[in-house]
């Protein structure tokens, strides 16, 4: 038995040495199969029946209710087969001798004429062919935990007995029981991939613990024994190695391949232009201008004659029950967020039983009661809402202020002006529900072209540079293993096009990589459709637990399973740009993390989803940082769902 410990330990040490490749990102390999060896330590309480039937042991071989009579050590090893049934989720058989013999004493039960303790050895002899299936739930792409059943087919099973461990009274006794044995198994296990995640073919070792109970190894009389406790089962704790190969799975529409990058273009073609239906949520604040209590003229402030005439501008969207269905033909936000008024009081109209409170404040002026009187009058004579319907009240600062004692000097006046408003609140959650916009941009995250480092190497940088078609544009350089280039103007007018996609990665250890793939770039005339949904922080909120649980579970049924799901995170320009490009990815992840929970629940597991953080950067974010609304609707994540 003493190689069998040797062999483990060899291999297990191996395990352990392969284990920083690990770190590598396990690769989609659908079916894997190979072989398993491990040791069994097995243990047993073998009951107290009447295993010897000698006189001078009436009422049993055992003293009762002891849960360890003994020990041994066995051979376990065999192959294997395992089918990826989710990313999370495995099935895996197993075939093995499974040897579970151990040596039993009993020197309590029974004394000699002199008080002397008389010892009974037992040396159970057991093995067996087990056919196991085990469910693995993967963890993280390595760690995984083993559950699952199996049946043995009996190959010996037999005891010697030795008393008071002098030579066998007998010996080669078979057992009385059935052929075949029940097994049920728990364990761990950690995936270590030895092949680069480029090639085909992968191989994993995987050092694995279990526990095992096997039960059934004795047949129980009840006419002779006192219970079911009086049969032999063996609990086995078991530690091994396993070795499995298998093909990686073939993405179609992934791109040629080198052996340290990935390229996948566009699956569906490039297209020049994405139909969004934007569900925007109306943030019900309407900010003042310093020294001035009427609304400031940026917003839609319209008469009582004209509302017939906006009415008819804005047509289907007003003419719904409510603004649940705003879709606005021109593609700015702004111009829906400048007539917030003009939807509150339309909603307001068409819910006569809702009221509204107004609560004003400005800390500098402290003139909140005017400026929410201000909101008052314009609903009371623009819209015609009855006063009573209308509370209102002033206060220094808003419930949720921006700002805080830590913002910078230089960034309080923008607070300040932030501060400076009237907060709508309603007995009505329809009131100051979002909107949804009907809109047509430009398409862009469904045209840019993934590229994803898979080599084993550290590498610290690498850019990446296309040609073809008269063109040359370079990207990065990039920190991360993956990256998301942005094609537009590469095809021309052209409709299809083959370009050279050059990757130059710069290792740990101060070598070059350089490699070089074609791939093809095709024009789609399909326009993209899309889904966009916005989630609003309020100043330096980056975990809105609550609101984003709600935000989840209203969009995640409207994800088709095998959708790209975009998730952008802006915040407005106040604060240091690195504390906000932090912020920014903190939100954008802690949305995608959500979703991702969500989205396995409901049974979508081929969803495709990045998240990305930009900060403050207004080449990017949705509005510009030079007014309180601009600012207070920077602060979002916003999630793009692209079928």
């Amino acid at each position: 038995m003493s190689t069998l410990k040797h062999i483990f330990i060899t291999l297990f040490a191996v395990g352990l040495f392969c284990l920083p490749a690990s770190a590598q990102e396990r690769p989609n390999v659908p079916l894997r199969y190979g072989a398993h060896l491990g040791l069994n330590y097995n243990m047993a309480g073998v009951g107290y029946s009447d295993w010897l039937k000698l006189p001078e042991r009436p009422g049993g071989s055992f003293i009762p209710f002891v849960l360890n009579d003994g020990s041994g050590i066995g051979l376990y090893g065999g192959i294997s087969a395992q089918w990826s049934l989710l990313d999370y989720l495995a099935l895996q058989t197993r075939l093995s001798y499974d040897n579970r013999s151990l040596v039993a004493v009993d020197d309590k039960t029974h004394k000699g004429i002199e008080g002397e303790a008389i010892s009974d050895e037992f040396d159970f002899k057991t093995s067996a062919v087990n056919a196991e299936v085990l469910a693995k739930l993967y963890i993280d792409d390595a760690f995984h935990v083993t559950g699952g059943g199996g049946v043995g087919i009996k190959l010996n099973s037999t005891y010697d007995y030795k008393l008071n461990k002098q030579e066998p009274v007998f010996a080669d006794n078979e057992v009385p029981g059935a052929s075949i044995f029940g097994s049920a198994t728990f364990g761990l296990g950690y995936d270590i991939p030895l092949t680069d995640a480029s090639e085909t073919q992968q191989m994993f070792i995987t050092p694995f613990v279990e526990m095992s109970y096997m039960m059934g190894m004795r047949e129980v009389d009840l006419a002779e024994q006192s219970s079911l406790d009086d049969g032999l089962s063996v609990v086995t704790i078991r530690g091994g190695v396993a070795f499995t190969l298998g093909d990686v799975a073939v993405d179609e529409n992934a791109g040629p391949s080198s052996s340290f990058f990935m390229i996948t273009p566009p699956p569906d073609g490039i297209r020049s232009n994405r139909i969004v239906e934007e569900y925007f949520p109306l943030r019900p604040y309407v900010f003042f201008d310093s020294g001035n209590v009427n609304i400031p003229g940026r917003y839609n402030n319209i008469s009582a004659s004209d509302t017939n005439a906006l009415i008819s501008n804005f047509q289907s969207e007003f003419a719904a029950d409510d603004m649940g269905d705003v879709q606005v033909r021109h593609n700015k936000q702004a111009e829906l967020y400048y007539n917030l008024l003009n939807i509150i009081g339309y909603r307001l109209n068409h819910a006569p039983a809702a009221t509204v409170t107004l609560i004003g404040s400005d800390p500098k002026e402290q003139n909140g009661a005017d400026l929410a009187n201000s909101v008052k009058n314009y609903l009371v004579n623009t819209w015609s809402i009855s006063e009573s319907r209308i509370k209102t009240q002033g206060q220094v600062n808003p419930r949720v202020p921006s700002g805080t004692a830590r913002t910078p000097a230089e960034d309080r006046p923008a607070a300040d002006a932030e501060n400076r408003r009237v907060e709508l609140t309603s007995d009505d959650a329809k009131i100051v529900e979002s909107a949804m916009l009907r809109t047509e941009r430009a398409a862009r995250e469904e045209n840019e072209i993934y590229v994803k480092i898979t080599t084993n190497e550290s590498i610290d940088s690498w850019q990446a540079t296309i040609t073809g078609n008269g063109q040359r544009k370079t990207y990065g350089p990039f920190a991360t293993n993956d990256a998301f280039l942005d094609p537009t103007g590469l095809l021309g007018e052209s409709s299809s096009e083959t370009f050279a996609l050059e990757v130059i990665a710069k290792t740990a250890d101060g070598r070059t990589l350089s490699e070089s793939e074609k791939f093809v770039l095709k024009k789609s005339d399909e326009a993209a459709k899309a889904r966009r949904y916005s989630l609003i922080f309020d100043y330096n909120d980056s975990d809105p637990l609550g609101r984003t649980r709600t935000f989840i579970n209203a969009i995640v049924s409207q994800i088709p399973d095998g959708s790209l799901v975009v998730i952008s995170g802006h915040t407005d320009n106040l604060g240091t740009d690195e504390a906000n490009l932090k912020l920014s990815k903190d939100r954008a992840k802690q949305v995608k993390d959500m979703l991702s929970t969500a989205l396995r629940s409901a049974g979508k597991n081929k969803v495709r989803m990045r998240a990305s953080g930009y900060g403050e950067d207004e080449q990017v974010s949705p509005f510009k940082n030079d007014t309180p609304e601009g600012r207070m609707y920077n602060r979002t994540v916003i999630v793009d769902i692209i079928p």
